[in-house]
């Protein structure tokens, strides 16, 4: 399983509240698309909600954030806070496969 992780960071006159449920209406439209299997809110300082999301697999990451609810929770998010970094995580099968097609 492959997953992706979405970091972000509160601009200065956010709500906290506020960036927290709009974060978690983010988990949700993630969970709801097709080759998502979860999205996770955490966060990795009191400031920066990280949003985990597994998926089937990696291609799943370049078209998840164009599925109309995500793309829309995608940007209340980007109101409240800067989107820092994205990350993809490769479980050892998919790295494999990467590795041998590419020698």
């Amino acid at each position: 399983m492959d997953a992706g992780v979405l970091y972000w960071e509160r601009r200065d006159e956010a709500d906290r509240t506020d960036l927290a449920l709009a974060a978690l209406k983010l988990c949700q439209a993630l969970k709801g698309t097709d080759g998502v299997q979860d999205a996770r809110l955490y966060f990795s300082r009191t400031d920066c909600p990280t949003i985990l999301v597994h998926v089937d697999s990696a291609d799943v990451m370049d078209r998840v954030l164009f599925a109309p609810a995500v793309s829309a929770a995608h940007f209340a998010v980007g109101e409240l806070a800067r989107h820092t970094r994205t990350e993809r995580w490769y479980d050892a099968a998919t790295a494999k496969a990467m590795y041998d097609a590419g020698h």
